[in-house]
């Protein structure tokens, strides 16, 4: 129990952090700001978006992936507990929402998105496991 517990907040943790780390840089290269805060008042470039779609997916996966590892036993399950968990989180950013910098569509396609990069990379992982 307390090793699945662990296995989607290491999955969940690993995410997380990349994306927070890939978000300062890209803040940092890709936007007018000194920092996040100011960052934060930004209307966002449609390339800034891009790029964080294009690793927050792929973070997504890597963080299915470790969930799925660390599970070891039926990864599938606990790798669906952490999709429904992103969904769920999703669901209450988009709804707590208000700088509207952000087009609504990006949080929707974040929504889609780091569900089901989750379960590919849990099943990756799962695959891996077989052979």
């Amino acid at each position: 129990m307390i090793r699945s517990i662990l296995s989607v907040i290491a999955g969940y943790a690993t995410m997380v952090v990349l994306v927070m780390l890939a978000t300062v840089l890209a803040v940092k290269t890709m936007l007018p700001a000194t920092d996040l805060q100011s960052a934060m008042k930004l209307k966002p470039t449609p390339s800034y978006l891009a790029v964080n779609l294009a690793y927050s997916g792929l973070f997504a996966v890597l963080g299915g992936f470790v969930t799925a590892a660390v599970a070891g036993r039926a990864p599938l399950p606990h790798v669906l507990a952490l999709a429904v968990m992103m969904i769920v989180l999703g669901i209450v950013s988009l709804l707590q929402s208000t700088s509207g910098q952000q087009p609504r569509w990006y949080g929707l396609t974040l929504l889609l998105l780091m569900p089901v990069g989750a379960l590919i990379g849990g099943y990756l992982q799962s695959v891996r496991q077989v052979y």
